[in-house]
């Protein structure tokens, strides 16, 4: 009780002093001469401190020219500039939820809010999540998407083709806000969710009481962020799914004021959840206007406020040099835009898709038929071998049948297969069949697709294991954190075998191309590295599927898809542009800091001049 009186007391105080700076403030922005007004509040007692803690709604202009000074006290050096930054954003923030940070249902205690409270009020967040549910109801089952019956294509203003985007919501958790991830009978705030500024300082927090990461959580702290801002400024904001929270605001119309000043990107350590075309329009290394921003400073939070999860769960409410050769910048950044708009064109229509599957399908059932083929012809040589064991024989014999049934089958689905196909799709599969080269290219594409995606199932799995700030704080979940562990080390030697399978594939089709054995213009896909495997950076060579796509076979092929130090290039050009950036965004941000010091040390001196009453200088002073 004791504390809690002291935290009072402090609290008055604090609101006391602001009370006074504030008045000063507003004198000084409006260029007039001292008010009496802080003459009135001395000598200090405890109705003056009363007097002075509520808020002093001053009048503002309708059109708003700088930023809240709630914002430029949470953080100086991004809002309190008086000049604007043209180079880049005029901030960058980043967005995240942490669901360690519970509350467990119990009576509450009486209402008691911190006046210097960061937390979006919870009728905020409720209008948000009624506004979201009546624009867009929740469907009773999930949509499946179904790409080769589908025509492929970009939604509204979106630079990511709908395929990729179904693609990184069905990856993420955190996409589906269905999913539950803490239960609501138990807790009553299930987690929490953060917007922090450039230098990791908590703008709002909001209190989550839903099972699972929706989106008006999101919508309710960029809102609260406009709301304060000039309406010039330009806003980068970083979120694990950014991807598919621009995607409801294209399609729904949500905020839908803010978007045109919003430019979306993907947290850097989340990047590998999403597709390369994802990341080639949201990874902010690939964005310009980032700088060197990684929008994981919410996870930093996370882990500083790590020790009080158990307190407030009861309590109240590498990089690569730039080969410059004869290579301009400016060549390198148009080669990064046509590798940007090749990796991001939309899927073919369904009657193309559906022709190549059933090709596919052909080529595959006529591999299953020539290995049945091999099999009888095996089992055969067994029975008619005169050295053979009577048990040989024996289980020979009694496999054959079984075997002649299946390729039976095979052949007749082969054999229909083959005649759906049409003229011109006989003329590609005969073509197709006869090639060894397309053939291991098939098998290499398929490869790299399922280590893909075992790799970022592996690094799901693993992210539990690397936070710091999700450690177990009990035995069961203890346990649960070292049986995770050691199944995830029991399949890298399953993914390290499948590498090695693709890398064999990718040395074979280097050598068909050396004997002539290969279509024209042929490129063989790059191998792997071992030492990258586990990664999954934005440019490893994992993402990248140069070589293993049939429509590259053309005669005027781009330098970036034929060249590897081109590629290397861009990837040192891009580096550099947001280092560039960086640069820019430390100078206005000491400018800013600057700006800031002066007029802070200007409005104290005023208050001091203005004020008699030492007790009140004495806390100025402090």
């Amino acid at each position: 009780m004791a504390l809690r009186w002291y935290n009072a007391l402090q609290q008055a105080t604090t609101s006391f002093v602001d009370s006074i700076l504030d008045i000063s403030r507003q004198e000084l922005l409006e260029g007039a001469k001292p008010n009496s007004t802080l003459t009135s509040l001395l000598p200090v007692t405890s109705q003056s401190i009363e007097d002075c803690t509520g808020e002093h709604n001053h009048d503002r202009p309708s059109k708003r020219t700088r930023t809240e000074d709630y914002l430029r006290s949470r953080c100086p050096v991004c809002f309190g500039g008086k000049s604007d930054f043209t180079e880049g954003f005029s901030v960058i923030v980043c967005i995240d939820a942490c669901f360690t940070q519970k509350h467990n249902k119990q009576p509450r205690d009486p209402k008691h809010t911190h006046p210097k409270s960061v937390f979006v009020s919870p009728e905020e967040v409720d209008t948000w999540r009624n506004f979201v549910e009546e624009v867009r109801p929740r469907r009773s089952s999930p949509a499946k998407h179904t790409p080769e019956t589908e025509e492929d294509g970009f939604e509204g203003m979106m630079k990511v083709p709908k395929s990729v985007l179904d693609i990184c919501q069905d990856s993420f958790t955190a996409a589906d806000g269905n999913r539950e991830k803490a239960s609501t009978q138990f807790f009553d705030s299930i987690a929490l969710m953060a917007l922090l500024c450039h230098h990791d300082r908590v703008l709002w927090l909001a209190d989550m009481t839903t099972a699972g990461e929706r989106q008006h959580y999101v919508f309710a702290l960029i809102s609260k962020l406009f709301e304060q801002l000039p309406s010039h400024y330009m806003v980068g904001i970083l979120y694990d799914i950014a991807c598919a929270v621009e995607r409801s605001c294209v399609n729904w119309g949500f905020l839908d004021e803010y978007v045109p000043r919003i430019t979306f990107a993907i947290s850097v350590f989340h990047a590998f959840g999403h597709g390369w075309a994802c990341q080639c329009v949201y990874h902010p290394r690939k964005c310009i206007g980032f700088g060197l921003s990684d929008g994981e400073g919410c996870e930093r939070f996370w882990h500083s406020i790590s020790k009080l999860i158990a307190y407030l769960r009861v309590c109240g409410g590498g990089q690569k040099d730039v080969l410059w050769s004869m290579w301009e910048p400016q060549d390198l950044r148009e080669q990064w835009e046509s590798q940007k708009h090749a990796a991001t064109r939309p899927l073919p229509r369904k009657s193309r898709s559906a022709a190549k599957t059933g090709i596919e399908e052909a080529l595959r059932l006529r591999k299953a038929r020539d290995t049945l083929c091999d099999s009888i012809k095996n089992l055969e040589n067994i029975i008619i071998d005169g050295a053979s064991e009577p048990y040989e024989i024996a289980e020979a014999e009694m496999e054959l049948p079984n075997l002649r049934e299946r390729l039976d089958k095979v052949q007749k689905h082969l054999v229909s297969k083959e005649r759906a196909l049409g003229v011109e799709g006989k003329n590609r599969y005969n073509h197709l069949a006869s090639s060894p080269f397309i053939t291991d290219r098939m098998n290499a594409r398929a490869l790299k697709l399922r280590l893909r995606q075992r790799l970022q199932a592996r690094k799901f799995e693993r992210d539990r294991l690397e936070r710091t700030f999700r450690r177990q704080i009990n035995t069961s979940e203890r346990k649960l954190h070292n049986h995770t562990e050691d199944l995830v080390k029991r399949r890298d030697h399953g993914i390290q075998s499948l590498a090695q399978r693709y890398n064999k594939l990718c040395e074979q089709m280097v050598n068909h191309i050396s004997l002539g054995r290969a279509p024209a213009n042929a490129i063989a896909p790059r191998p792997i590295p071992t030492k990258e495997l586990f990664s999954l950076d934005v440019d490893d060579s994992i993402w990248d599927d140069i070589g293993l796509d049939e429509s590259e076979q053309t005669t005027d092929l781009p330098l970036w898809l034929v060249d590897e130090g081109v590629r290397m290039e861009i990837q040192g050009i891009l580096l550099r542009d947001r280092c560039d950036e960086e640069l820019q965004q430390l100078r206005y941000e000491l400018k800013s800091l600057a700006e800031w010091h002066s007029e802070e040390w200007t409005i104290v001196n005023m208050a001091i001049a203005a004020i008699q009453g030492m007790s009140t200088i004495c806390l100025l002073y402090l």
